[in-house]
């Protein structure tokens, strides 16, 4: 008799950069588009709006990403899972 072992899959891993549009896509299926554009648009340091509104891609190790992030109390795990879902977006 074989025994067979089954195991999970491993967790896919975390792109390191995403494409404008599927980043906006994610966000909006997460329920964060609208609050990340508000306080986009509030940010005090208009080099922030400048790259939201013109970045092709957005790279997972951005400092203006993560800064963002930390400002709206968004996780690591919480940025990695949303470049995740957006790496599936057409």
């Amino acid at each position: 008799m074989t025994v067979i072992t089954l195991r999970p899959a491993p967790p896919p891993a975390v792109p390191t950069q995403i494409t404008r549009a599927r980043a906006k896509v994610a966000l909006h299926e997460a329920g964060l588009l609208a609050a990340v554009e508000a306080a986009i648009a509030a940010h005090s340091y208009p080099v922030l709006r400048l790259w939201w509104d013109n970045a092709l891609t957005f790279e997972r190790n951005n400092a203006y990403l993560n800064a963002l992030a930390d400002e709206l109390g968004l996780s690591a795990e919480a940025i990695d899972a949303l470049f995740i879902a957006a790496s599936t977006r057409l």
